[in-house]
């Protein structure tokens, strides 16, 4: 953007195969025909894509002091994670 700001984009594709997952599914009861379908749980292995996205500026403050910024964000509803995951740092160089 200008020569002490830095601005990113990134997209993050994951595929887990065979993954362990966990649903919800309803049975019937097995005492009564006539009462509604109980909760249950069943587990399967599956192929899931964990699709996300990430965008992040870094600013030099002054000589080689870096302020860096990044949000994390899911772009689907796949797997057990955060919906936004935020990064704040400071970095220096010592370089010439």
């Amino acid at each position: 953007m200008t020569k002490r700001l830095t601005l990113a984009f990134d997209y993050l594709g994951q595929t887990v195969f065979k993954a362990p997952r966990v649903f919800t599914t309803f049975a019937p009861d097995p005492s009564n025909n006539n009462a509604p379908p109980l909760p249950d749980i069943m587990g399967v292995k599956k192929t899931m894509t964990l699709n996300s996205g990430a965008a992040g500026l870094k600013y030099n403050l002054f000589g080689g002091l870096l302020l860096t910024a990044d949000l994390l964000f899911r772009m689907d509803n796949n797997g057990l994670r955060q919906d936004v995951t935020p990064l704040i740092a400071i970095s220096r160089s010592f370089g010439k």
